[in-house]
Formats: structure tokens, sequence, C-alpha cells
């Protein structure tokens, strides 16, 4: 602030403190009064609270450089043996994202079903690997998702079972969703956080996970088609779907959600 003792106007930023102790950022422009002598008498100050506007910048900057890190560490994937393993690898790249407390990928069955094709062994208190889940419930998961992702509070959902109760045992407050393979979803990639701001915390990792949701399709799409192409009975086509009972209501697509949080969510 040397320019105030020269007699010039200065302009920057200052760290004040309000009544109640809270810090904030202030945009200030100070400048001297001077008497027909020359001698400052006084100073006029302009000040502007920027505290919100500097919090958003460095959710942006921070948002850059998590998108800049995901791309290098994409850049050296490569399928694995198995869909489970590439799933394994995606998952465990995930969940070393900042908030993020755990990651898992349900995979689509050609039946309309779904299973956890991998997930991170913590903080669940059993492995879910494997978890096949219900026509219905993967139905509604899919609409839930197509060209959507999403952050949301935790809730309770028909078909998550046991993978619901050791989340609420492990502290999971909120779950975000990203699917994999944009017209037709192959699968979602879900994450989870904990704590009372889990959700906003895992909004500003929606840029990150869609990366990796991008990135994921052409990792697990080619094995994923094959094992399903080789399940597919005699006299049924490659791309069909096997007969079942309509799914009622809970399969239609609820409204687009790009980036925003839903009211609640489930885990599956």
């Amino acid at each position: 602030m040397g320019a105030i003792t020269t007699g010039e106007t200065w302009t920057g930023e200052l760290v004040n403190r309000s009544k109640d102790g809270r810090a904030y950022i202030e945009e200030a422009s100070i400048t001297p009064i001077r008497d027909a002598a020359g001698a400052t008498t006084n100073y006029v100050a302009v000040k502007r609270d920027v505290t919100r506007e500097r919090e958003v910048d460095a959710i942006l900057a921070a948002s850059r450089e998590e998108r800049r890190q995901v791309a290098r560490i994409l850049a050296g994937f490569e399928p694995a043996d198995t869909p489970e393993a590439t799933g394994a690898a995606i998952v465990a790249a995930v969940a070393a994202l900042p908030d993020i407390a755990a990651a898992w990928i349900v995979a689509f069955e050609p039946d309309g079903s779904g299973v956890v094709l991998a997930a991170t062994p913590a903080p669940f208190p059993a492995d879910h690997v494997g978890h096949h889940i219900s026509s219905e419930r993967a139905d509604s998961i899919r609409a839930q998702v197509a060209h959507d992702t999403w952050a949301a509070p935790l809730a309770p959902q028909p078909g998550d079972g046991a993978f619901y109760l050791d989340s609420i045992a492990a502290g999971i407050t909120a779950t975000a969703a990203a699917p994999i393979g944009n017209d037709s979803p192959i699968a979602i990639l879900r994450v989870a956080a904990t704590g009372t701001d889990g959700t906003q915390r895992l909004e500003r990792h929606l840029p990150a996970l869609q990366e990796f949701a991008a990135a994921s399709r052409s990792l697990l799409a080619p094995a994923l088609q094959a094992r399903h192409h080789a399940a597919v009975p005699a006299g049924i086509g490659a791309g069909a779907r096997p007969s079942r009972p309509h799914t009622g209501p809970g399969g239609a697509r609820p409204g687009s959600c790009r980036g925003r949080r839903r009211r609640a969510a489930g885990l599956l």
C-alpha cells in the first residue's frame, strides 16, 4: 500500500474480519484527500465484498486442474483381461479424487437386469461386486442416468437392499452418477461422499466424473458386448432384449437434470 503514502490511489484486495469474526475478502480502492498545501488530511475508500467470487474462482480453477489430472490418468488406461478387472482399475482411479468416499460401476445385462461390475472395497463392510439388480430397478436406474450426470442426497430406493444399509453404516450421505454411453447406456459410474455437504462437494466433481464415464465406455464396451453376444440364446438377435412384463411408471425417464442435484437417489 505504498502508493497511498506517495499521494496515489491504491487498488487491491484485503482480508478483513466482520463483527461476528467471519473473515472475508474485500476489493478496495483507497484514495488520499489532500488540502490546499498538498498535505494528506483524509482517505476515501470504496470497498466491495468479493468473497463469493473468489470462492467460485477457486472452485473453477480446481475443476480445471482436476480435469487435466483425469486426462493424464486416462491416457495410461488400457482394457484389462476382463471387464471386472477393467472396472476395478476405473473405480480405484475415481476414488482417488478428493471427496470421493466410494466408487462403483453397475453394468446392464441383456435381459434388462443389472450387476455391480466393480466397486471400491472401502468403506463398505461387505463385498458387493457381482450383486444382481432386478430388471425393474435397472430400468429405473437407466432412465435416471440417460444423458444426465447428477448428484443427490442419499435416499433408499426399492432394490438397494444391503447396499443401502452398508452405505448408511459407512456414513455415506450423497451419491452422484454418470452414464457410460449416452444414447443407450451400457453401464453407470457411481460415486459417494460423506458429510453434511456431500452433495455440494460431489457436484464440483461432476465434470471429472463425466470424463471418466466417457473413457469407460471405450474401455468396457467391447468386452461387455462380446460377453453379451456369447450369452444370447440361438434365434434371438444380438440387439434384441428378451421379453418381460411391463415395468410400469418406474421405467419412465424423469426430466433432465444435467449437472444439477436431484431430490434424492438410491445407491444402485
